[in-house]
């Protein structure tokens, strides 16, 4: 039997700064059943399109400025 779950997710364009240089990136928080939100950061480049750099987690995420 098959167990269904509850997920949301919320995305945001924005940047992060990285020893001092503005970078475009992508931020998500995720909420699954029970848990949440889960914060996740993902820098990535324009043109052409590619991810950089690794996902920042919510444990690594304390020193990010809103």
């Amino acid at each position: 039997m098959s167990r269904l779950y509850a997920v949301v997710v919320e995305a945001w364009d924005g940047y992060a700064i990285t020893n001092g240089e503005r970078r475009d990136a992508i931020l998500l928080n995720v909420w699954v059943e029970g848990r949440g939100p889960l914060f996740f950061l993902q820098r990535y480049q324009r043109d052409p399109f590619e991810l950089t750099g690794g996902t920042v987690d919510g444990a690594d995420s304390s020193t990010l400025q809103r």
